[in-house]
């Protein structure tokens, strides 16, 4: 058999990122990512970022993807939202929703379904750890 070529596009680039990715290898993914960097691709280092509980970069994609000419879409938005709430980040969960509504990019089911449920489980938490410090306070 001879030599082929092969050629690189956005589908290899993804699946490379996606697979450093879930290897944790984030260095590996952002060489592969600057190589020819695309929404889906964004989309993937964000998930990749947020799977890692690396704000600063997550930050830094979502502010990055708008600059470079890139639309987010509904998986990108799904995707910070999911992140942020799972790092604590409600604040800027509710920042990526209010944005994803004024771009006019429609929210899907695992907008309302995933990422509410865990925002639901945080602030459950969060209210929980209030009334036990209340209760504390009234009793002392």
């Amino acid at each position: 058999m001879g030599s082929q070529n092969y050629e690189l596009n956005t589908v290899t680039y993804n699946t490379l990122i996606d697979g450093y990715c879930k290897k944790g290898q984030l260095d590996g993914a952002k060489k592969c990512f600057d190589e020819m960097p695309d929404t889906v691709m964004y989309n993937t280092m964000i998930d990749g970022y947020c799977g890692k509980g690396k704000l600063e970069k997550v930050k830094k994609c979502s502010d990055e993807i708008v600059s470079q000419n890139c639309e987010p879409d509904t998986v990108t938005y799904n995707t910070l939202v999911c992140g942020y709430c799972k790092i604590g980040e409600l604040y800027e969960a509710k920042k990526c929703l209010d944005e994803m509504l004024s771009r006019n990019c429609e929210p899907d089911t695992v907008t309302y379904n995933g990422e509410l449920d865990e925002a639901k489980m945080f602030f459950d938490e969060l209210v929980s750890q209030i009334v036990c410090q209340i209760q504390l306070c009234i009793t002392h």
